[in-house]
């Protein structure tokens, strides 16, 4: 049986192909390069998604465990974006004691490779 991995992130990963960020469009390669990077560092991914992103986002990531969520911000983000509490609830059920969240599109470098890593990690209050 393999073992847990001792950190678990949450981030919640778009369901397009692309979208336009500031006039520029982001592209799936990227997203896909940043999933394997969190991987490659050895930690639990989970996303956040509304439930019927979750089918063609398992195919493509049949690796990340994906979490339902039924509530977004849509109204004030235009999109369905889940909201900080979800994330963060997801995050209290996991059994690891070092937690982060991390954006879709940020990829993690080891220490000394790279600039600093781009998401946030922090443990679990005792």
């Amino acid at each position: 049986m393999p073992l847990e991995p001792e950190i678990a992130i949450v981030t919640s990963i778009p369901p397009k192909i692309w979208r336009e960020q500031a006039g520029r469009k982001s592209a799936s390669t990227t997203r896909r390069y940043c999933v394997r990077s969190w991987f490659a560092a050895g930690f639990k991914v989970l996303s956040v998604n509304s439930p019927d992103e979750i089918p063609i986002l398992a195919e493509r990531y049949p690796q990340v465990e994906f979490v339902p969520t039924d509530r977004d911000a849509g109204p004030i983000a235009g999109r369905k974006t889940p909201l900080i509490d979800d994330l963060l609830l997801t995050l209290a059920r996991q059994p690891q004691s070092i937690v982060g969240i991390i954006n879709a599109i940020s990829a993690w470098r080891s220490a000394g490779i790279g600039p600093r890593p781009s998401g946030a990690l922090c443990r679990r209050a005792s």
